[in-house]
């Protein structure tokens, strides 16, 4: 069987910390299948904190949580991609879901806010922040 994987940005975060039955079902099924990925960039978990503080412990004691950590080469990719202007945990979630070797085809990012990821050149598929998507 052969790996499948997804991203949740900041505002999947939010929605999940909140309750989001469909993100918590995409998070459940992660942790029943070791095939199944879901891939959190750190400054999408750092957002998430600062915008409500204590989220991140919860996060982290979810053990079908992947953090995916900004090192140097994602740092460089980010810089060389075009998303200047954007805010640093969007570009962090937009180089995690982009085609590379790993994953050629890229990820489906998950995200409230699909708009902020229209010209970045991923897949965002869009959340009901309420849990009803």
């Amino acid at each position: 069987m052969s790996a499948t994987a997804v991203v949740f940005d900041h505002t999947a975060l939010a929605a999940l910390g909140s309750g989001h039955s469909f993100l918590a079902h995409l998070v459940e099924a992660a942790h029943r299948d070791s095939h199944r990925q879901v891939l959190v960039p750190v400054l999408a978990l750092t957002r998430a904190e600062q915008d409500r503080p204590g989220s991140a412990e919860h996060f982290a004691a979810l053990p079908a949580l992947s953090f995916v950590d900004l090192d140097f080469p994602t740092a460089s990719a980010i810089g060389a991609h075009g998303t200047a202007g954007h805010a640093w945990e969007v570009t962090h979630a937009t180089q995690v879901a982009r085609p590379g070797p790993y994953w050629p085809d890229g990820l489906t990012l998950f995200t409230s806010t699909p708009d902020l990821y229209a010209q970045l050149g991923v897949k965002a598929f869009p959340i009901d922040p309420t849990g009803s998507s």
